[in-house]
């Protein structure tokens, strides 16, 4: 389990289970989130002393985990901030293969289509899939590639104004 802390951070949902607070610099607002990972989470299911690993190794381990909080700390808050009304609509199913489908505007379709089908992975719930898929485009749903990329922007972003803290507990 991962403790997480927003620290004003604007479009947040609070009911998220986070706790909010303001942490100031000079006459600037910064916002912090600040979240708490068990060095379990770093090292395997294991603590430092059950590791068989060198403490260099478990430094590595442990930056790695931090990179990764840090990355989905600000994608949460990316996603929480993302207006889909902004983002194209999705026409076109992509099938790479049985069980992986995009939902894509008719841009993203041109320019990823070599991909489809592959047919490698099997998928008992295919034609289930398929209706609920049918059914997304039919109701508007956005494109899941446009969607993607603008997730990413604003985590980029969100880097300049937003710090994330993380914090192992051992």
């Amino acid at each position: 389990m991962v403790g997480v802390t927003l620290d004003g951070v604007r479009g947040f949902d609070p009911r998220a289970g986070c706790r909010v607070a303001t942490n100031r610099r000079d006459t600037m607002s910064t916002k912090t989130i600040t979240r708490e990972v068990p060095i379990q989470e770093c090292l395997n299911g294991k603590t430092r002393d059950e590791s068989n690993l060198d403490d260099d190794a478990i430094e590595d381990f442990v930056e790695w985990t931090k990179e990764i909080e840090r990355s989905e700390a600000l994608r949460e808050v990316a996603r929480q901030r993302l207006d889909e009304d902004e983002l194209p609509e999705a026409t076109s199913l992509l099938w790479i293969d049985a069980a992986e489908v995009y939902c894509l505007c008719s841009s993203c379709y041109h320019e990823n289509r070599d991909g489809a089908w592959t047919g490698s992975t099997q998928n008992p719930n295919q034609a289930e899939l398929r209706q609920k898929l049918n059914e997304r485009l039919e109701e508007g749903t956005p494109c899941s590639f446009c969607k993607s990329d603008r997730i990413e922007q604003l985590k980029e972003e969100l880097a300049d104004e937003v710090d994330v803290e993380v914090v192992v507990v051992e």
